[in-house]
């Protein structure tokens, strides 16, 4: 590591770049794709310092009326709160939740999928059939098509319009138990039973492993990756992100 002198700008490889804007220079997709990733570092950067939590509202509660026993749903509703990674979890609205994402085991309680926690027992707590944790986290969603201009008489494709900033669920591993997080397989009854059944591959994740999966969308997955963590996840995602070439 280098020594650096007083009153001179320290330059290094994670320093954030912007993009000079002039009259007259010549812009492609990629320089404002880097000025909007820069923007949302230094918007992460906010975040961090102002600490990992929730800021106000997403409260959990069953939702009357329509939760049972056997298909548990709660209202979970608007708030902001902050990731570890600093990125804002902003639900502008309250969301019913369907739970109904794992079958029921043999360490279920009996006659229903979820049921009321047991009353604390002296002495050492055990969590006999199991506690469950409900996570947010970020997530980018694609809407819509924008024309491609067509240049040197090419057929003019189309690319995607907008990317919308949400919050998502997802597969995290927690004190050895595989659990459902998140908006993609909770919200699919089929995906959540598929990525917890015994048909479904459940691998140790890994950031190359995940590049080199075959990936098709028309059906359920026969790999899913694991991670153990997530602070594991939000490091990955970054990662993917600067191999991609979204984050530098």
């Amino acid at each position: 590591m280098s020594t650096q002198t007083l009153g001179s700008p320290v330059l290094n490889g994670s320093a954030l770049r912007s993009v000079n804007f002039f009259n007259g220079r010549l812009l492609t997709g990629d320089d404002l794709a880097a000025e909007q990733s820069a923007l949302h570092k230094r918007l992460e950067h906010l975040g961090q310092l102002t600490g990992a939590g929730v800021g106000y509202g997403l409260e959990v509660q069953e939702t009357p009326g329509t939760s049972t026993p056997q298909n548990p749903v709660v209202t979970v509703a608007g708030g902001l709160a902050v990731s570890p990674s600093g990125t804002a979890l902003w639900l502008p609205s309250p969301v019913d939740l369907s739970l109904a994402g794992t079958e029921a085991t043999s360490d279920t309680e009996p006659g229903a999928l979820f049921a009321p926690c047991q009353p604390f027992a002296p002495g050492t707590y055990t969590a006999g059939a199991g506690v469950y944790l409900l996570w947010i986290g970020p997530a980018s969603q694609s809407d819509g098509l924008a024309q491609v201009n067509g240049l040197g008489n090419q057929i003019a494709p189309c690319n995607v319009d907008d990317y919308i900033d949400t919050v998502e669920f997802g597969l995290i591993r927690d004190e050895g138990l595989i659990k459902v997080y998140g908006r993609c397989l909770i919200s699919s009854h089929g995906d959540a039973s598929n990525a917890l059944g015994p048909k479904c591959d459940r691998r140790p994740f890994s950031l190359d492993a995940v590049f080199n999966q075959p990936f098709e969308i028309d059906h359920f997955q026969d790999v899913l990756f694991v991670t153990e963590s997530f602070d594991q996840l939000f490091k990955a995602v970054e990662e993917a992100g600067r191999r991609i070439g979204v984050l530098r």
